[in-house]
């Protein structure tokens, strides 16, 4: 079958193996619990200039049969997506789990994250993150979903969060100006380097 179309240059147009790969990208998504407004509006491929919009993710997702929400297919309860995720940061707990993602993010991508990420840019932090918050025992809290990481991704972008420094513990942690909790190392609560607080004094 011969995808192809003839652009009026006389150049072929790939554009059946294009939307392919758009559908799989989307119901991809969809299949780790991401809304269609959601993945509308957010550019999924790095490169991509704008987002697919509304129109073509509900096009892309044709025929695909939702079965049990994103949280009960893969057992985990997720924190209530925020397009501000700091706002949500209201326990030690939450902090923790921000936390955990921001330092495989930092991890994975070093100070790129700055630069902006888009959405496949955070797939594989975001399995890494998975993995790692089961390995310390945090399979029964609740858990940032993707949504939420490519908001926070943003958040660092826009340097409304920063990824600070603890010296005394020797970790990376989230560091928020709307957080509801004190800033601080969510584990020994000392104020470490580039914490939010240290540079708002």
């Amino acid at each position: 079958m011969n995808n192809a179309e003839i652009a009026p240059n006389g150049g072929k147009i790939n554009r059946g193996r294009r939307d392919l790969a758009d559908i799989l990208s989307v119901r991809f998504y969809l299949e780790l619990g991401c809304g269609q407004s959601f993945l509308g509006r957010v550019p999924l491929v790095k490169g991509r200039v704008s987002a697919l919009g509304l129109r073509a993710v509900e096009r892309s997702s044709e025929g695909w049969k939702k079965g049990a929400g994103a949280s009960k297919r893969l057992g985990v309860s997720f924190i209530s997506t925020s397009k501000e995720p700091g706002s949500h940061v209201n326990s030690i707990d939450r902090l923790i789990e921000y936390s955990l993602f921001v330092s495989v993010l930092n991890y994975y991508h070093g100070d790129v994250i700055y630069q902006g990420l888009c959405l496949d840019e955070l797939v594989k932090p975001y399995d890494m993150y998975t993995n790692l918050r089961s390995a310390a025992g945090r399979s029964g809290c609740m858990q940032i979903s993707l949504e939420t990481a490519f908001y926070v991704s943003r958040e660092l972008t826009n340097f409304c969060s920063v990824i600070a420094y603890c010296s005394s513990c020797k970790l990376h942690y989230y560091s928020s100006e709307s957080q509801l909790v004190r800033n601080g190392c969510p584990f020994c609560r000392k104020v470490g380097l580039n914490d939010h607080l240290g540079l708002q004094s």
